[in-house]
């Protein structure tokens, strides 16, 4: 056994070479006759023996060998595919059209007898819209002249003719003209001349148009001759296209105008069926009777000269009142028109009116309207 000296130890080999004791794992660690000196922090155990663990057989290697590669084939040389030939083109022959027959002249076929019409009684209502026949009433309420520039051949104060009091007159002496001249022309199918007394001074009324500010008149309607001093009405079923509008008095003495309305009369969807009493016709006088106690009469004092009357009107169309009659309603709460209620066979029954009270109306049969409303008329 070889012995390596170090201090206060002795390590031992079982071989003779230490070498290879170490790597054999036959190392053995002997203490010597000198004890060594403990460590003062941590003591030093007793060595142990440290075994080697064993190395597992190795296999023998093995040589690989390589892969043999795929046998690659000779490149062919691809042949091109021949075109098949294209026949030569054959020419088709048109298909012959038929043969069309000689057109045949057809005779007519007689016509049946036609019956001899019969006449039919319609029991229709009349179409909503006018124009209407001129035995249904025509009021005249919104004019058209408001706003007009106003000249008189003679006379003074021709602007008056516009306000609604009739206190309020143009005046004139031996005849005389008023013009009109509207911003921009309207249409029109009425001229009311009211609050007059063209009737007793005699004089000839007529009424012409200009369709432009100047150049010269037309005739609107035939002139009238009034019989008395209650209100005239020109109408004209069809309307024309006015910017001037021109009123002549032909007569003498000192004669005076009131009032002048001109526009599109509202004509009434139904006539009168019951009767009327013309307004002209129907004076109404408030008057103060002096009398004595035996009876006699002693004076007369009148207090208000006038007419009056009333309309009613049944089964109107409810669209027909509410666009075309309410207009009318509302502007009769303030301001005075002119009524005509039949002018086909009485031209000159016509009243220059207001209401003395509002104008309300009443279901009738299904939806149809009925309304009535009193007049009064200049005196």
């Amino acid at each position: 056994m070889t012995a390596i000296n170090i201090p206060n130890t002795v390590v031992t080999s079982s071989t003779s070479n230490p070498a290879e004791s170490v790597a054999t794992g036959g190392v053995g660690v002997v203490v010597n006759t000198g004890a060594p000196t403990p460590n003062p922090i941590t003591p030093i155990f007793t060595p142990v023996d440290i075994v080697a663990v064993n190395t597992g057989a190795l296999s023998v290697p093995v040589t690989v060998t390589p892969a043999s590669s795929s046998v690659i084939n000779t490149p062919i040389i691809v042949t091109a595919e021949s075109i098949s030939s294209i026949n030569t083109p054959v020419i088709n022959t048109a298909v012959s059209v038929a043969s069309v027959a000689t057109p045949v002249i057809n005779t007519a076929a007689s016509a049946p007898a036609t019956a001899t019409p019969v006449i039919v009684n319609s029991v229709a209502l009349p179409a909503s819209n006018p124009p209407y026949a001129l035995n249904h009433a025509r009021i005249l309420y919104d004019s058209l002249l408001i706003g007009s520039s106003v000249a008189t051949s003679a006379g003074a104060n021709g602007n008056l003719v516009l306000v609604p009091n009739t206190a309020d007159r143009w005046a004139f002496t031996a005849g005389g003209s008023i013009t009109f001249t509207l911003p921009t022309a309207v249409n029109m199918d009425s001229v009311a001349i009211g609050a007059h007394n063209l009737g007793s001074t005699n004089h000839v009324v007529s009424v012409e148009y200009s369709s432009s500010d100047a150049g010269a008149f037309s005739t609107f309607k035939v002139s009238q001759t009034p019989a008395d001093d209650t209100a005239m009405m020109f109408h004209n079923t069809s309307s024309v296209s006015v910017r001037r509008l021109k009123i002549t008095c032909t007569g003498s003495g000192s004669a005076f105008i009131g009032s002048i309305y001109a526009g599109i009369a509202l004509q009434m969807q139904r006539p009168f069926f019951a009767g009327h009493a013309p307004i002209n016709l129907s004076a109404k006088t408030v008057r103060y009777s002096s009398m004595t106690e035996g009876g006699n009469f002693v004076g007369e004092q009148i207090r208000r000269l006038g007419f009056s009357t009333s309309a009613s009107f049944s089964n109107l169309e409810n669209d027909w009142y509410r666009f075309y009659f309410q207009p009318f309603v509302i502007h009769a709460r303030t301001l005075p028109f002119y009524f005509a209620w039949n002018l086909n066979q009485y031209s000159t029954d016509v009243g220059y009116c207001k209401t003395s009270e509002d104008i309300s109306p009443s279901y009738g049969t299904r939806d149809l309207f009925n309304v009535s409303f009193d007049m009064l008329g200049f005196g």
